[in-house]
Parts: structure tokens; C-alpha cells; sequence
């Protein structure tokens, strides 16, 4: 495991991969929930192993993917309803 986390650093590390990109691309709003949980699961189950490879995330990075969870629910009427579940 070691060894494809150096790998990923080194690919995250190349120049250019802090440029932003547009992506566009649609799908369902179960889709959009379901993959805005597996982000946040992952992001939260990964925190916690350094040999993961949510380990070499940045916490900036970390922030920015959250920002994007957020935007993509929003974009599909999703925000408050996430929320509610989330209470539960």
C-alpha cells in the first residue's frame, strides 16, 4: 500500500494538477445523494489511517471537494433534504 501512496503523491504532485477544470455532466438526484455520501464517507474514514490515500489530501483540497459536494447538492435540490437525513 506503501508504495501506490508514493505513486499517487507523485501524480498529484505533477504541474498542472492544481489548475481548475470544468466539468458538466448530468445525473439522477439518488445518484447525486449517493455520491455525495461515498465523498464525505471517504473523506471522514480516511482522516483517521495514514495509509490511506485521503492521507495526502491537503486540507485545502479537502475544503474545495466539500464545496463541490455542497454546489452539486444544491444544484439538484438536494441541500436541505441531505441535511435532514444527516440529522437522523
Amino acid at each position: 500500500m506503501k508504495e501506490k501512496l508514493k505513486v499517487y503523491e507523485a501524480l498529484l504532485s505533477l504541474p498542472g494538477m492544481n489548475e481548475s477544470v470544468k466539468v458538466g455532466f448530468s445525473m439522477s438526484r439518488r445518484d447525486v445523494l449517493l455520491l455525495s455520501r461515498v465523498i464525505e464517507a471517504g473523506l471522514n474514514a480516511g482522516a483517521a489511517d495514514s495509509d490511506s490515500l485521503i492521507s495526502l489530501v491537503s486540507d485545502e483540497s479537502k475544503e474545495g471537494i466539500k464545496a463541490v459536494i455542497g454546489e452539486i447538492l444544491k444544484r439538484a435540490e438536494l441541500s436541505e433534504f441531505n441535511e435532514k437525513l444527516k440529522s437522523l
